[in-house]
Protein backbone atom coordinates (compact mmCIF):
# COMPACT_ATOMS: atom_id res chain seq x y z
CA UNK A 1 0.00 0.00 0.00
CA UNK A 2 2.80 2.46 0.87
CA UNK A 3 4.40 1.90 -2.54
CA UNK A 4 1.05 2.51 -4.25
CA UNK A 5 0.59 5.72 -2.25
CA UNK A 6 4.04 6.87 -3.40
CA UNK A 7 2.93 6.20 -6.99
CA UNK A 8 -0.20 8.31 -6.44
CA UNK A 9 1.76 11.21 -4.98
CA UNK A 10 4.24 11.20 -7.87
CA UNK A 11 1.37 11.12 -10.38
CA UNK A 12 0.05 14.23 -8.59
CA UNK A 13 3.33 16.11 -9.10
CA UNK A 14 4.34 15.41 -5.47
CA UNK A 15 1.52 17.66 -4.22
CA UNK A 16 0.05 16.68 -0.86
CA UNK A 17 -2.63 19.34 -0.57
CA UNK A 18 -3.14 21.45 2.53
CA UNK A 19 -4.89 19.14 4.98
CA UNK A 20 -4.04 20.11 8.53
CA UNK A 21 -3.51 16.52 9.74
CA UNK A 22 0.20 15.65 9.26
CA UNK A 23 -0.47 11.90 9.41
CA UNK A 24 -1.66 12.15 5.80
CA UNK A 25 1.89 13.10 4.82
CA UNK A 26 3.92 10.33 6.47
CA UNK A 27 5.32 8.68 3.35
CA UNK A 28 8.86 7.51 2.68
CA UNK A 29 9.84 9.20 -0.62
CA UNK A 30 12.60 6.65 -1.16
CA UNK A 31 10.15 3.75 -1.48
CA UNK A 32 9.76 2.37 -5.00
CA UNK A 33 6.52 3.46 -6.65
CA UNK A 34 4.09 0.70 -7.60
CA UNK A 35 1.07 1.31 -9.79
CA UNK A 36 -2.10 0.01 -8.10
CA UNK A 37 -4.24 -2.62 -9.80
CA UNK A 38 -7.38 -0.60 -10.49
CA UNK A 39 -8.19 -1.96 -13.93
CA UNK A 40 -11.64 -3.32 -13.15
CA UNK A 41 -15.00 -1.87 -12.20
CA UNK A 42 -16.29 -2.90 -8.78
CA UNK A 43 -19.33 -2.82 -6.53
CA UNK A 44 -18.65 -1.95 -2.88
CA UNK A 45 -21.63 -2.98 -0.72
CA UNK A 46 -22.86 -0.14 1.46
CA UNK A 47 -20.95 2.47 -0.55
CA UNK A 48 -21.75 2.13 -4.23
CA UNK A 49 -19.94 1.54 -7.50
CA UNK A 50 -16.82 2.47 -9.38
CA UNK A 51 -17.00 1.99 -13.14
CA UNK A 52 -13.99 2.66 -15.31
CA UNK A 53 -13.06 2.04 -18.91
CA UNK A 54 -9.31 1.41 -18.68
CA UNK A 55 -7.08 2.55 -15.81
CA UNK A 56 -4.42 3.96 -16.07
CA UNK A 57 -4.97 5.09 -19.66
CA UNK A 58 -5.26 8.89 -20.01
CA UNK A 59 -8.39 8.42 -22.18
CA UNK A 60 -10.22 6.64 -19.37
CA UNK A 61 -13.86 7.35 -18.50
CA UNK A 62 -14.39 7.12 -14.72
CA UNK A 63 -17.75 6.96 -12.95
CA UNK A 64 -18.37 6.81 -9.19
CA UNK A 65 -21.92 6.15 -7.94
CA UNK A 66 -23.16 6.53 -4.36
CA UNK A 67 -25.70 3.97 -3.12
CA UNK A 68 -25.96 2.63 0.42
CA UNK A 69 -25.89 3.76 4.03
CA UNK A 70 -22.14 3.86 4.70
CA UNK A 71 -21.08 7.17 6.32
CA UNK A 72 -24.59 8.62 6.27
CA UNK A 73 -23.93 10.50 9.51
CA UNK A 74 -21.16 12.48 7.81
CA UNK A 75 -22.42 12.57 4.26
CA UNK A 76 -24.76 14.29 1.84
CA UNK A 77 -28.22 13.55 0.50
CA UNK A 78 -26.69 12.09 -2.67
CA UNK A 79 -27.77 8.46 -3.06
CA UNK A 80 -27.91 7.51 -6.72
CA UNK A 81 -25.77 10.53 -7.69
CA UNK A 82 -22.43 10.31 -9.42
CA UNK A 83 -19.00 11.78 -10.13
CA UNK A 84 -17.75 11.66 -13.74
CA UNK A 85 -14.22 12.20 -15.08
CA UNK A 86 -13.23 11.85 -18.74
CA UNK A 87 -9.84 11.96 -20.44
CA UNK A 88 -8.23 13.25 -17.27
CA UNK A 89 -10.70 16.12 -16.78
CA UNK A 90 -13.26 16.53 -13.98
CA UNK A 91 -16.72 17.05 -15.49
CA UNK A 92 -19.50 16.17 -13.04
CA UNK A 93 -18.18 16.39 -9.49
CA UNK A 94 -19.28 16.90 -5.90
CA UNK A 95 -19.09 20.52 -4.70
CA UNK A 96 -16.03 20.56 -2.43
CA UNK A 97 -17.19 23.51 -0.34
CA UNK A 98 -16.87 21.88 3.09
CA UNK A 99 -19.12 24.13 5.21
CA UNK A 100 -18.70 27.46 3.42
CA UNK A 101 -21.37 26.96 2.25
CA UNK A 102 -22.44 23.42 3.08
CA UNK A 103 -23.84 22.05 -0.18
CA UNK A 104 -25.42 18.78 0.90
CA UNK A 105 -28.94 19.02 -0.55
CA UNK A 106 -29.86 16.46 -3.22
CA UNK A 107 -30.48 19.03 -5.96
CA UNK A 108 -26.86 20.21 -5.62
CA UNK A 109 -25.51 16.85 -6.84
CA UNK A 110 -25.20 15.47 -10.37
CA UNK A 111 -27.96 12.95 -10.80
CA UNK A 112 -29.95 14.27 -7.86
CA UNK A 113 -33.62 13.26 -8.19
CA UNK A 114 -35.82 15.89 -6.56
CA UNK A 115 -39.47 16.91 -6.62
CA UNK A 116 -41.68 19.99 -6.68
CA UNK A 117 -39.16 22.83 -6.87
CA UNK A 118 -40.91 26.06 -5.89
CA UNK A 119 -38.92 29.14 -6.92
CA UNK A 120 -41.69 31.69 -6.56
CA UNK A 121 -40.30 35.09 -5.53
CA UNK A 122 -42.38 36.02 -2.48
CA UNK A 123 -41.76 39.09 -0.31
CA UNK A 124 -44.61 38.68 2.16
CA UNK A 125 -44.77 35.88 4.68
CA UNK A 126 -47.50 34.00 6.47
CA UNK A 127 -46.78 33.46 10.16
CA UNK A 128 -48.28 29.96 10.13
CA UNK A 129 -47.30 28.61 6.72
CA UNK A 130 -43.75 29.99 6.88
CA UNK A 131 -43.01 29.31 10.52
CA UNK A 132 -41.07 26.10 9.78
CA UNK A 133 -38.24 27.94 8.01
CA UNK A 134 -38.47 31.33 9.79
CA UNK A 135 -37.34 29.70 13.03
CA UNK A 136 -33.96 28.92 11.45
CA UNK A 137 -31.20 31.54 11.92
CA UNK A 138 -30.05 30.69 8.37
CA UNK A 139 -33.24 32.07 6.81
CA UNK A 140 -35.16 34.18 9.34
CA UNK A 141 -33.76 37.55 8.21
CA UNK A 142 -34.40 37.09 4.47
CA UNK A 143 -36.47 39.76 2.75
CA UNK A 144 -37.55 37.20 0.12
CA UNK A 145 -38.93 33.82 1.17
CA UNK A 146 -36.51 30.96 0.45
CA UNK A 147 -37.19 28.62 -2.45
CA UNK A 148 -38.19 25.07 -1.51
CA UNK A 149 -37.81 21.54 -2.85
CA UNK A 150 -38.94 18.05 -1.85
CA UNK A 151 -36.05 15.63 -1.29
CA UNK A 152 -35.99 11.94 -0.39
CA UNK A 153 -35.03 10.95 3.12
CA UNK A 154 -34.51 7.56 4.79
CA UNK A 155 -37.89 6.14 5.82
CA UNK A 156 -37.94 6.38 9.66
CA UNK A 157 -40.33 3.44 9.86
CA UNK A 158 -38.09 0.97 8.02
CA UNK A 159 -34.54 -0.30 8.38
CA UNK A 160 -34.37 -1.93 4.94
CA UNK A 161 -31.80 -0.53 2.54
CA UNK A 162 -34.35 -0.17 -0.23
CA UNK A 163 -36.45 2.14 2.00
CA UNK A 164 -33.59 4.15 3.42
CA UNK A 165 -30.52 4.61 1.21
CA UNK A 166 -31.22 2.47 -1.82
CA UNK A 167 -29.60 -0.80 -2.82
CA UNK A 168 -27.73 -2.11 -5.83
CA UNK A 169 -29.84 -4.91 -7.32
CA UNK A 170 -27.81 -5.62 -10.47
CA UNK A 171 -24.19 -5.18 -11.50
CA UNK A 172 -22.22 -6.56 -14.42
CA UNK A 173 -18.91 -5.53 -15.92
CA UNK A 174 -17.86 -6.52 -19.44
CA UNK A 175 -15.16 -5.32 -21.88
CA UNK A 176 -17.83 -3.50 -23.89
CA UNK A 177 -19.81 -1.84 -21.09
CA UNK A 178 -20.67 -1.83 -17.39
CA UNK A 179 -24.24 -2.03 -16.12
CA UNK A 180 -25.87 -1.46 -12.73
CA UNK A 181 -29.27 -0.84 -11.19
CA UNK A 182 -30.01 1.02 -7.97
CA UNK A 183 -33.50 0.69 -6.49
CA UNK A 184 -35.17 2.73 -3.77
CA UNK A 185 -38.71 3.01 -2.44
CA UNK A 186 -39.63 6.69 -1.97
CA UNK A 187 -42.24 7.22 0.75
CA UNK A 188 -40.76 9.78 3.13
CA UNK A 189 -39.54 13.22 2.02
CA UNK A 190 -38.50 16.55 3.49
CA UNK A 191 -39.49 19.90 2.09
CA UNK A 192 -36.31 21.94 2.57
CA UNK A 193 -35.48 25.60 1.87
CA UNK A 194 -32.61 27.14 -0.06
CA UNK A 195 -31.61 30.72 -0.85
CA UNK A 196 -29.63 32.09 -3.79
CA UNK A 197 -27.56 35.20 -4.28
CA UNK A 198 -30.28 36.37 -6.65
CA UNK A 199 -32.93 37.16 -5.40
CA UNK A 200 -32.12 36.47 -1.73
CA UNK A 201 -28.80 38.28 -1.47
CA UNK A 202 -26.70 35.24 -0.52
CA UNK A 203 -26.43 31.49 -1.07
CA UNK A 204 -27.82 29.38 1.78
CA UNK A 205 -28.25 25.60 1.58
CA UNK A 206 -29.11 24.67 5.16
CA UNK A 207 -31.50 21.68 4.99
CA UNK A 208 -31.98 21.30 8.75
CA UNK A 209 -35.32 23.23 8.84
CA UNK A 210 -37.87 21.04 7.07
CA UNK A 211 -41.45 19.88 6.70
CA UNK A 212 -42.16 16.14 6.64
CA UNK A 213 -44.17 14.44 3.91
CA UNK A 214 -45.30 10.81 3.87
CA UNK A 215 -46.60 9.63 0.49
CA UNK A 216 -49.74 7.54 0.28
CA UNK A 217 -48.60 6.11 -3.06
CA UNK A 218 -45.04 4.86 -2.72
CA UNK A 219 -42.74 5.62 -5.67
CA UNK A 220 -40.69 2.61 -6.83
CA UNK A 221 -37.54 4.27 -8.15
CA UNK A 222 -35.15 2.23 -10.31
CA UNK A 223 -32.06 3.91 -11.75
CA UNK A 224 -30.20 2.05 -14.51
CA UNK A 225 -26.63 2.95 -15.51
CA UNK A 226 -24.70 1.85 -18.61
CA UNK A 227 -21.08 2.98 -18.98
CA UNK A 228 -20.01 2.32 -22.58
CA UNK A 229 -16.27 1.67 -22.58
CA UNK A 230 -15.46 2.16 -26.24
CA UNK A 231 -13.26 -0.83 -27.01
CA UNK A 232 -11.70 -1.06 -30.46
CA UNK A 233 -10.18 1.56 -32.75
CA UNK A 234 -13.55 3.21 -33.41
CA UNK A 235 -14.69 2.93 -29.80
CA UNK A 236 -16.35 5.77 -27.93
CA UNK A 237 -16.97 6.20 -24.21
CA UNK A 238 -20.15 7.63 -22.72
CA UNK A 239 -22.77 7.23 -20.00
CA UNK A 240 -26.46 6.40 -20.30
CA UNK A 241 -28.81 6.72 -17.31
CA UNK A 242 -32.48 5.76 -17.07
CA UNK A 243 -34.91 6.44 -14.19
CA UNK A 244 -38.19 4.56 -13.79
CA UNK A 245 -40.63 6.05 -11.28
CA UNK A 246 -43.42 3.51 -10.90
CA UNK A 247 -46.36 4.66 -8.80
CA UNK A 248 -45.69 8.39 -8.97
CA UNK A 249 -49.05 10.16 -9.10
CA UNK A 250 -48.44 13.15 -6.83
CA UNK A 251 -45.04 14.74 -7.44
CA UNK A 252 -43.23 16.63 -10.24
CA UNK A 253 -39.85 14.91 -10.76
CA UNK A 254 -36.67 16.85 -11.54
CA UNK A 255 -33.30 15.50 -12.67
CA UNK A 256 -30.37 17.73 -11.69
CA UNK A 257 -27.23 17.60 -13.85
CA UNK A 258 -24.20 19.70 -12.88
CA UNK A 259 -21.00 20.19 -14.88
CA UNK A 260 -17.73 21.97 -14.09
CA UNK A 261 -18.10 24.29 -17.06
CA UNK A 262 -17.79 27.87 -18.29
CA UNK A 263 -20.91 27.79 -20.46
CA UNK A 264 -24.09 25.79 -21.09
CA UNK A 265 -25.99 25.86 -24.40
CA UNK A 266 -29.42 24.22 -24.67
CA UNK A 267 -31.03 23.30 -27.98
CA UNK A 268 -34.26 21.34 -27.69
CA UNK A 269 -33.43 17.92 -26.27
CA UNK A 270 -29.68 18.56 -26.43
CA UNK A 271 -27.36 20.44 -24.10
CA UNK A 272 -23.67 21.22 -24.33
CA UNK A 273 -21.35 22.26 -21.51
CA UNK A 274 -18.04 23.94 -22.43
CA UNK A 275 -15.76 22.37 -19.85
CA UNK A 276 -13.10 24.18 -17.85
CA UNK A 277 -10.25 21.77 -18.61
CA UNK A 278 -10.39 21.17 -22.36
CA UNK A 279 -13.02 18.40 -22.30
CA UNK A 280 -16.66 19.27 -23.00
CA UNK A 281 -19.87 17.38 -22.19
CA UNK A 282 -22.81 16.72 -24.51
CA UNK A 283 -26.19 15.65 -23.11
CA UNK A 284 -29.35 14.37 -24.77
CA UNK A 285 -32.69 13.90 -23.01
CA UNK A 286 -34.48 10.97 -24.66
CA UNK A 287 -37.23 10.82 -22.03
CA UNK A 288 -39.53 12.37 -20.85
CA UNK A 289 -41.10 13.40 -24.14
CA UNK A 290 -42.30 16.69 -22.66
CA UNK A 291 -40.12 18.67 -20.25
CA UNK A 292 -38.82 22.10 -19.34
CA UNK A 293 -35.26 23.05 -18.39
CA UNK A 294 -33.82 25.40 -15.79
CA UNK A 295 -30.23 26.48 -15.41
CA UNK A 296 -28.03 28.48 -13.04
CA UNK A 297 -24.37 28.79 -12.08
CA UNK A 298 -23.27 28.18 -8.50
CA UNK A 299 -19.84 28.15 -6.92
CA UNK A 300 -17.63 28.82 -3.95
CA UNK A 301 -14.03 29.77 -3.12
CA UNK A 302 -13.52 27.53 -0.09
CA UNK A 303 -10.50 25.70 -1.51
CA UNK A 304 -10.13 23.46 1.52
CA UNK A 305 -6.79 21.68 1.32
CA UNK A 306 -6.04 22.38 -2.34
CA UNK A 307 -6.39 26.13 -3.05
CA UNK A 308 -2.62 26.63 -2.99
CA UNK A 309 -1.97 23.84 -5.49
CA UNK A 310 -4.79 25.12 -7.72
CA UNK A 311 -3.32 28.64 -7.76
CA UNK A 312 0.15 27.34 -8.62
CA UNK A 313 -1.16 25.23 -11.51
CA UNK A 314 -3.65 27.67 -13.05
CA UNK A 315 -2.19 31.02 -12.00
CA UNK A 316 -5.40 32.36 -10.46
CA UNK A 317 -7.23 32.21 -7.12
CA UNK A 318 -9.24 29.05 -6.50
CA UNK A 319 -12.93 29.05 -7.34
CA UNK A 320 -15.14 26.07 -8.14
CA UNK A 321 -18.16 26.89 -10.31
CA UNK A 322 -20.58 24.48 -11.92
CA UNK A 323 -23.55 25.01 -14.21
CA UNK A 324 -26.84 23.23 -13.60
CA UNK A 325 -29.17 21.70 -16.16
CA UNK A 326 -32.38 20.83 -14.33
CA UNK A 327 -34.84 18.75 -16.34
CA UNK A 328 -38.40 18.95 -15.04
CA UNK A 329 -41.18 16.74 -16.30
CA UNK A 330 -44.35 18.46 -17.45
CA UNK A 331 -46.34 15.36 -16.50
CA UNK A 332 -46.00 12.51 -14.03
CA UNK A 333 -46.21 9.55 -16.39
CA UNK A 334 -42.56 8.63 -16.99
CA UNK A 335 -39.03 8.85 -15.64
CA UNK A 336 -35.84 10.08 -17.29
CA UNK A 337 -33.54 8.71 -20.01
CA UNK A 338 -30.36 10.72 -20.67
CA UNK A 339 -27.15 10.26 -22.66
CA UNK A 340 -23.92 12.00 -21.51
CA UNK A 341 -20.99 12.07 -23.97
CA UNK A 342 -17.57 13.64 -23.17
CA UNK A 343 -15.95 15.33 -26.17
CA UNK A 344 -12.59 16.88 -26.90
CA UNK A 345 -12.68 20.60 -27.62
CA UNK A 346 -13.88 21.13 -31.20
CA UNK A 347 -14.95 17.52 -31.72
CA UNK A 348 -18.20 16.88 -33.62
CA UNK A 349 -21.19 16.20 -31.42
CA UNK A 350 -23.00 12.89 -31.80
CA UNK A 351 -26.53 12.44 -33.12
CA UNK A 352 -28.91 10.72 -30.72
CA UNK A 353 -32.17 9.04 -31.73
CA UNK A 354 -34.69 7.51 -29.30
CA UNK A 355 -35.87 4.06 -30.37
CA UNK A 356 -38.75 1.73 -29.54
CA UNK A 357 -40.80 4.28 -27.65
CA UNK A 358 -37.99 5.33 -25.33
CA UNK A 359 -36.69 1.82 -24.53
CA UNK A 360 -33.42 2.33 -26.43
CA UNK A 361 -31.25 5.02 -28.01
CA UNK A 362 -28.93 5.12 -31.00
CA UNK A 363 -25.85 7.33 -30.52
CA UNK A 364 -24.11 8.03 -33.85
CA UNK A 365 -20.54 9.36 -34.14
CA UNK A 366 -18.47 10.19 -37.20
CA UNK A 367 -16.84 6.73 -37.17
CA UNK A 368 -19.63 4.45 -36.07
CA UNK A 369 -22.64 4.21 -33.79
CA UNK A 370 -23.98 2.48 -30.69
CA UNK A 371 -27.44 1.23 -29.79
CA UNK A 372 -28.07 1.09 -26.04
CA UNK A 373 -31.12 -0.77 -24.73
CA UNK A 374 -32.35 0.18 -21.25
CA UNK A 375 -35.83 -0.92 -20.23
CA UNK A 376 -37.83 -1.93 -17.16
CA UNK A 377 -38.24 -5.58 -18.18
CA UNK A 378 -36.80 -7.99 -20.73
CA UNK A 379 -39.76 -7.60 -23.05
CA UNK A 380 -38.41 -8.45 -26.54
CA UNK A 381 -37.73 -5.65 -28.99
CA UNK A 382 -36.42 -5.83 -32.56
CA UNK A 383 -33.53 -3.54 -33.45
CA UNK A 384 -31.11 -3.55 -36.36
CA UNK A 385 -32.40 -6.94 -37.47
CA UNK A 386 -31.90 -8.52 -34.07
CA UNK A 387 -34.40 -9.71 -31.46
CA UNK A 388 -33.26 -8.42 -28.06
CA UNK A 389 -34.80 -9.85 -24.87
CA UNK A 390 -32.79 -8.04 -22.19
CA UNK A 391 -33.23 -5.22 -19.72
CA UNK A 392 -29.89 -3.82 -20.86
CA UNK A 393 -27.77 -4.39 -23.95
CA UNK A 394 -25.22 -2.57 -26.11
CA UNK A 395 -24.66 -2.96 -29.85
CA UNK A 396 -21.52 -1.38 -31.26
CA UNK A 397 -21.68 -0.60 -34.99
CA UNK A 398 -18.20 0.32 -36.29
CA UNK A 399 -18.06 2.18 -39.59
CA UNK A 400 -16.00 -0.51 -41.37
CA UNK A 401 -16.45 -3.71 -39.38
CA UNK A 402 -19.08 -6.11 -38.14
CA UNK A 403 -21.36 -5.11 -35.30
CA UNK A 404 -20.59 -6.30 -31.77
CA UNK A 405 -23.52 -7.20 -29.51
CA UNK A 406 -23.39 -7.50 -25.72
CA UNK A 407 -26.30 -8.41 -23.44
CA UNK A 408 -25.80 -6.88 -19.99
CA UNK A 409 -28.89 -8.04 -18.06
CA UNK A 410 -31.39 -10.74 -19.03
CA UNK A 411 -33.09 -11.00 -15.63
CA UNK A 412 -36.90 -10.58 -15.53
Amino acid sequence: LAEELVWGVRESNNAFGGHSDPTYKLLDPDLPARQPRLMISEYFPGYGLVMRSGFPEPEELYLQIYAGGFSWGHGHNDRGCWVLYAMGAPLMIDFAAMYTPSMREAWLHSGGLTFNHDETVRRTFDDVADEWWRKSPSYRDLAVAPFTVLEQRPDPESDRDIDTFGEITAFRSTPEADYAVMQRRIRYLHRVPYALREPHGRDVFDDSPHEELFLTNVIEWARHYVLVKGSGDDGRQFLVVRDDLEGNTDLEPNLNLWCLADRLDIDGRSAFWTGQHGIDLFAYVADPPDFVTFTRTLGHDCGFGFAENYSKKFGKPFREEMILLRVQQKGRTSGFFVVLVPLRRGEARPTVEPLEGGRAVRVAFERGAYVVVLQKSREPIHLQGRRIAARAAVMRQPAKAQSVFCELDTSP
